[in-house]
């Protein structure tokens, strides 16, 4: 042997890649997924892997359309609630929540937030395309206990941030307001 490089640890490879919203990574991943479970390291192999795990969590698909690993595709297809139950199956103290970056301090969020209520506490993931800009994660509340948001907003000026920042901001600030364990009555809207 001349050379030997040992891997991180898929959790912390998951981490950079949802913290930076690493494409490549994704795309990667996807491949890895493909090949680990079926032998076939190839886009297609992974979002067949990506829907059977899907299924058997029971999240509907009919409203998807994987295309890609990354989502830069136009053609993929996500709602909200899609979002909301894969988040759900983190609780936000798993891989995925611990992996997100935080307002107004890492990554895609580093300089988004941070003078919001949520700063320091919103773990979130954001996407963006032309003409569509997504935020989704958590804000933890406690050890155990985390509220999870997803939005998507489309149109001709979603990604502008004169439309999405005053709505992430007034998210931020009703979700981040709170200390303690709230209850859902007061995470409600109002």
């Amino acid at each position: 042997m001349i050379a030997k490089i040992d891997s991180l640890p898929l959790s912390d490879i998951v981490a950079e890649m949802l913290t930076n919203s690493d494409n490549n990574t994704a795309e990667l991943l996807v491949k890895e997924l493909g090949f680990a479970t079926t032998g076939v390291g190839s886009r297609q192999a992974g979002l067949e892997v990506m829907k059977a795990k899907l299924v058997e969590w029971g999240i509907p698909l009919d409203a998807l359309t994987f295309v890609d690993g990354s989502g830069l595709d136009r053609g993929n297809r996500l709602t909200c609630s899609t979002l909301s139950a894969l988040l759900a199956k983190d609780g936000g103290f798993g891989p995925a929540g611990l992996g997100l970056a935080i307002a107004g301090q890492t990554g895609t969020l580093r300089d988004v937030l941070g003078d919001s209520l949520g700063a320091g506490k919103l773990r979130g993931k954001t996407g963006t395309l032309t003409g569509a800009k997504s935020l989704s994660g958590f804000v933890p509340y406690s050890a155990d206990q985390a509220s999870s948001f997803s939005l998507i907003i489309n149109g001709a000026n979603a990604s502008n941030q004169t439309t999405y920042r005053p709505i992430w901001n007034a998210l931020s600030d009703a979700l981040g307001g709170f200390s303690g364990s709230p209850s859902a009555s007061e995470l409600a809207p109002k």
